[in-house]
C-alpha cells in the first residue's frame, strides 16, 4: 500500500464526515463460505462492535494443517492472514497466503496485503489523505509498520 486513505485509522473529529464503513456481517457471511472453499473450521470471531478499541474485525480458522485468521479493516475492503491474534498482548503476526488470498477475490473485492506490504514503515508512505485526527493517533501510538495502522488496537 503506498497511499493510505482518509480514515483508514478508524478515528475522525466529530467536525470531519465519518471515514466509510466496510460490511462486518457481509464479510462474516462470506467468512463461511471462504472456509468451506478451502475446507476449514470457523473457530472464533472477534466483531468490531463488541471491541471499541480496535478497527478491524479478526476470524480465526482451522484447518488439519494450521490455525490462522482473516482480518478486515472496519473502513476499506483490505484483507491480511495472521497467525491467531493474542489480544492480551494486542500483537498480530501477519502471514502470507496467497492461495487463501485468491478465494477471498472469489467472494468479493477485496484487496489482499501481503507481509512486504504490511511492513513498510510508515515514514515510506503517502499520508496525505489521512486527517489531522488520524495523524495525532499515529503520533500518539508511534506504529512502526503500515499493518499496525491499518489493523490497530488504538482507542
Amino acid at each position: 500500500m503506498k497511499r493510505l486513505p482518509y480514515g483508514i485509522t478508524g478515528f475522525h473529529y466529530y467536525l470531519e464526515p465519518p471515514p466509510p464503513i466496510t460490511d462486518e456481517n457481509t464479510f462474516i457471511a462470506l467468512a463461511h463460505s471462504f472456509a468451506q472453499l478451502i475446507g476449514a473450521q470457523l473457530t472464533l470471531t472477534h466483531k468490531i462492535a463488541s471491541a471499541p478499541d480496535r478497527n478491524f474485525t479478526a476470524i480465526e480458522f482451522k484447518t488439519d494443517n494450521e490455525s490462522f485468521a482473516t482480518l478486515m479493516n472496519g473502513h476499506y475492503p483490505l484483507i491480511a492472514f495472521s497467525q491467531p491474534i493474542q489480544f492480551d498482548s494486542l500483537t498480530i503476526e501477519f502471514i502470507d497466503r496467497p492461495e487463501f488470498g485468491k478465494r477471498w477475490q472469489e467472494l468479493g473485492e477485496f484487496q489482499i496485503l501481503t507481509i512486504d506490504e504490511l511492513a513498510i514503515p510508515p515514514h515510506d508512505v503517502d499520508a496525505s489523505d489521512i486527517s489531522d485526527t488520524e495523524y495525532d493517533q499515529i503520533l500518539i501510538h508511534k506504529p512502526s509498520t503500515v499493518g499496525e495502522i491499518i489493523f490497530n488496537f488504538w482507542d
